[in-house]
């Protein structure tokens, strides 16, 4: 009689997987739809940490745009396609090395371009607060 999996082992299996495809299509420029989706959601859910956010359709494209220049600076194919065959690291470790490849690969010029487009970028999320951030949002 063949072994059955338990529905948790399936599962514990296959989440992986599902974030390195879904890494991969962000990465090759998946859909701006739903990225903008991801980050209005994201917007959405800052109040519950107590960052009161407004923001509209506009500023999260912008986010979005922005987003995405930051994350092809440094990139490098080569390397990247090797990270995701590194199976026996987690996903949450291969984020942590993808990053600083990414610091490592740029060059001098990149780096100045990626600081000028973070400081836009948290200059565009900050515009979307209606208020001051509380003290204990600011908190860790």
């Amino acid at each position: 009689m063949p072994a059955t999996r338990r529905p948790e082992e399936s599962q514990s299996r296959t989440r992986p997987l599902i974030a390195r495809v879904r890494n991969r299509e962000l990465r090759r420029g998946g859909s701006a739809a739903l990225l903008e989706k991801q980050t209005a959601e994201a917007l959405k859910n800052l109040p519950r940490l107590g960052f009161n956010v407004q923001a509209d359709p506009a500023v999260v494209s912008r986010l979005v745009q922005i987003q995405r220049r930051l994350d092809a600076i440094g990139r490098h194919e080569k390397w990247a396609e090797r990270l995701d065959g590194l199976d026996d690291v987690d996903f949450m470790t291969k984020q942590g090395i993808a990053q600083l490849a990414t610091l490592l690969s740029m060059t001098d010029e990149e780096c100045t371009e990626w600081l000028k487009l973070y400081k836009e970028f948290r200059k565009v999320l900050r515009s979307t607060l209606a208020e001051p951030a509380t003290a204990s949002a600011r908190k860790s």
